[in-house]
């Protein structure tokens, strides 16, 4: 009796497991973004979406891009084919936040406070190039896709002195001046 029941379950096991459903990763996800499209949101006229603008343009080399207004990303924000990148505020700091249509948020990084001071948004250039090569290590690993910029980093050389130390809010970020690698990333 023991047998048959022993062969009944072998039996029914892989049937069953065969009938669940498919989880995708987070990296699996990501795995269209060099081919899709980004839709950058610098719809208002405030510096920070000048200076996006201005460093996509100059920039950006990982997908194509689009530049997208307000309306059109609140018709477009719920489809799955496009990625976007917008501008968001959380109390006096703000974010460049990269996430997909279908809800998954894939980076966001500190930028400046709500005052926009000059100095740091003359750091927005090295902020692009920080997302594009997270976003692609990112699609290779699961733990960078899962925990964000807190895992992506370089070995920091405190002896280097072309490393630019930025504090907005409470995130300090320290990165290199010249080739924009990411040294720390952390929240007080």
């Amino acid at each position: 009796m023991k047998k048959y029941l022993l062969i009944l379950i072998l039996a029914l096991v892989p049937a069953l497991a065969g009938a669940q459903a498919k989880l995708y990763t987070r990296s699996a996800r990501l795995a269209d973004f060099t081919v899709g499209t980004i839709l950058v949101m610098t719809g208002d006229p405030s510096p920070l979406t000048s200076c996006m603008r201005t460093e996509v343009t100059s920039r950006w080399r990982i997908s194509a891009y689009e530049f997208i207004d307000a309306a059109r990303y609140a018709a477009s924000k719920d489809k799955p084919e496009y990625y976007f990148m917008v501008p968001q505020s959380e109390g006096s700091t703000v974010f460049i936040a990269v996430h997909k249509g279908d809800g998954m948020q894939v980076v966001r990084i500190p930028v400046c406070t709500t005052s926009y001071e000059e100095e740091l948004l003359s750091h927005i250039g090295a902020y692009m190039d920080i997302l594009q090569d997270y976003i692609l290590y990112a699609m290779e690993s699961e733990m960078a896709a899962y925990k964000g910029l807190k895992v992506y980093h370089r070995k920091y050389k405190a002896a280097d002195p072309d490393i630019v130390t930025v504090r907005i809010g409470d995130y300090e970020m320290a990165f290199s001046a010249s080739t924009h690698e990411l040294y720390r990333f952390r929240k007080s």
